[in-house]
């Protein structure tokens, strides 16, 4: 019986092993990025193989919005942008496999909605981020910590523990100091 047991274990172990290493090379890939003019704004959408989790936020000088994803690759997005809001766009990573989609804009925006679209209609995963035309006060409105959107406490964590995130409360510290 003991010997049974044992076995067992083993088992189980070597299962979780194996799943553990298959997970951990699972990472999101981001294979495009459009933005599209809408009435009020614009809407960004990345294409994703898989669920991804991310966190969005606007920060200041110059105006930008910011996605940021967990274990995530990117395939070359567009740094050019023809848009009434983005001007541009960049991809840096961060700490390990994540990355940061930071996007410029040419106006005052703030951020109307995020939400991520399962796969559907021969699609796959997609997450969308809906930009509201606006003015310098609802912009500035919208920065800081507490307008941080996101599906995921991991970046909470990681905002907190490493120096590899951004902080607007680290940064406002600082500038205490």
């Amino acid at each position: 019986m003991k010997l049974l047991k044992q076995f067992v274990l083993t088992i189980l172990s070597v299962l979780y092993f194996c799943m553990h290493i298959n997970s951990a090379g699972a990472s999101v890939l981001i294979s495009n990025m459009r933005i599209g003019n809408q009435s009020d704004g614009s809407r960004v959408v990345l294409d994703m193989d898989k669920s991804a989790n991310y966190r969005v936020f606007l920060l200041d000088n110059p105006k930008r919005v910011v996605i940021d994803l967990y274990d995530a690759n990117i395939n070359s997005l567009p740094t050019k942008v023809n848009n009434q809001v983005v001007a541009k766009a960049r991809v840096g990573k961060l700490e390990g496999n994540d990355k940061r989609i930071v996007m410029d804009l040419s106006r005052p925006a703030t951020i109307k909605k995020v939400f991520a679209i399962p796969p559907q209609s021969g699609q796959n995963w997609r997450l969308v981020v809906d930009l509201l035309m606006g003015n310098d006060s609802q912009f500035k409105a919208q920065i800081g910590n507490k307008h941080i959107i996101t599906n995921d406490t991991t970046f909470v964590i990681k905002e907190e523990t490493s120096k590899g995130w951004w902080s607007s409360s680290n940064e406002e510290q600082k500038n205490k100091n």
